[in-house]
């Protein structure tokens, strides 16, 4: 259907210019998967009342399928376009309501701008779309326009999925474990799951020397879900070497969250490996809570919560409004980032702000995980300022699952009970 009005524009308009902006809901397929099918519906007519003020004899507007509309506008002034967009995406934050919960509204927009006499219509449906692909992975709720770079960056996106779907399948991405340690009872041992890639070109990397594989959202959840499966494997095959330990956590990104089908999958996955829930926890990063549907994640979480999953807020300290999260988030651990903990030992102002995340947290009935342990000094100040627990690769690297009994054994000895190394 919209592509007729398009045609009919490029051949008939006398504008100079024409811009072609594709809008999509960003909390329509969390409203669908929670409140149904019918409060889908009343968004999509709500979205679509609320653009009708902005029809003009100069802009067209259109549902394209699914929770898309396209917005097609000719002028002379280019600069016009921009200005419209920015009125349509403040338009579109509102509050939707129904019985069972509260959703915070809002869309990306994409869009095109180019002279009319330039224009074709499967370009710019093609640019249009890149650009909505842009506004919504970096972040959502914006708009964003055209650039060539983002062909390429689309490019380079499908050569390091295919990579990465290449190293799933031979096995070169693994998941790698590395111990949580507790100070006050070193038997106590979790485990923080971590993707490792056996790079052709690279040797062996951790997730922060490919962040850019977590930029594409599909990519990040094809990851991820294979993470879990993996980790609920290993859950089984550590129980049957009699490896003791108490939970293995997972780090889940905001798209993870989107819907309850990450949710969902946990659940059914750890009952068919016969894996008991609140043996896993969840690594959960501050920004995921600055997103328009943070409410629907935090309602996912606390049914998680409530199953035996443990929650811990991630690089704590590094995202938006930390003390509000404290507040408002069910959570078993913080973690404190690294880049604090590596400061330990130069900046008093590091001390104090890891003393007092402590303090607050415990006083809250919660605990500290300090992450990035590179020395015993570091060690001996978390025991004095009470912290809980201690990961790095101080104590023990990330090691494959076959290998851990090994490096447990070696642990022990070597970091926790050495007085030499360390006071645990």
């Amino acid at each position: 259907m919209f592509p007729t009005p398009l045609r009919r524009l490029l051949r008939t308009s006398a504008a100079s210019h024409i811009c072609l902006a594709l809008l999509d809901i960003d909390t329509f397929k969390t409203i669908n998967d929670t409140s149904g099918h019918d409060a889908g519906d009343r968004l999509l007519r709500k979205v679509a009342e609320k653009l009708q003020d902005f029809q003009s004899d100069s802009c067209f507007i259109a549902r394209i399928g699914g929770d898309e509309f396209a917005i097609l506008m000719t002028g002379n002034i280019p600069a016009l376009f921009e200005t419209a967009l920015l009125d349509i995406l403040a338009r579109m934050r509102f509050t939707f309501r129904n019985p069972i919960m509260s959703h915070a509204c809002t869309v990306s927009i994409g869009y095109v701008c180019v002279p009319l006499p330039d224009a074709r219509e499967k370009s710019l449906l093609k640019r249009a779309d890149l650009a909505l692909y842009a506004a919504k992975t970096s972040g959502r709720n914006r708009i964003c326009e055209y650039h060539p770079a983002m062909e390429e960056k689309l490019d380079l996106a499908a050569r390091l999925r295919r990579r990465v779907q290449t190293g799933l399948r031979d096995h070169s991405i693994e998941v790698f474990y590395q111990p949580i340690f507790s100070l006050s009872a070193p038997g106590r041992i979790s485990f923080e799951a971590l993707l490792h890639w056996d790079h052709p070109q690279h040797s062996l990397l951790s997730p922060q020397h490919f962040p850019e594989v977590f930029d594409d959202p599909r990519l990040t959840l094809t990851l991820n879900t294979f993470v879990t499966h993996q980790v609920m494997q290993d859950m089984r095959l550590l129980q049957e070497q009699n490896v003791r330990f108490e939970r293995i956590a997972i780090n889940i990104a905001s798209c993870d969250l989107e819907g309850s089908g990450f949710f969902t999958n946990i659940s059914t996955v750890a009952e068919e490996m016969n894996v008991p829930l609140d043996s896993l926890a969840l690594e959960v990063t501050e920004n995921v809570f600055s997103r328009p549907h943070h409410q629907q994640l935090e309602h996912e979480l606390d049914t998680l919560h409530r199953q035996g999953v443990q929650i811990s807020l991630d690089d704590f300290g590094t995202g938006f409004a930390s003390l509000t999260h404290l507040k408002t988030i069910t959570f078993d651990y913080v973690k404190i980032n690294r880049a604090f903990v590596a400061g330990l030992e130069r900046h008093g102002t590091d001390a104090a702000i890891i003393r007092g995340v402590i303090d607050i947290v415990h006083s809250l009935g919660r605990k500290v995980v300090a992450e990035g342990i590179g020395s015993a000094t570091q060690v001996r100040a978390l025991l004095e300022m009470e912290c809980d627990f201690v990961q790095g690769d101080f104590l023990c690297e990330a090691v494959p699952v076959m290998d851990i009994p090994a490096a447990l054994e070696k642990i022990r000895y070597r970091a926790l009970l050495s007085p030499e190394n360390g006071p645990a």
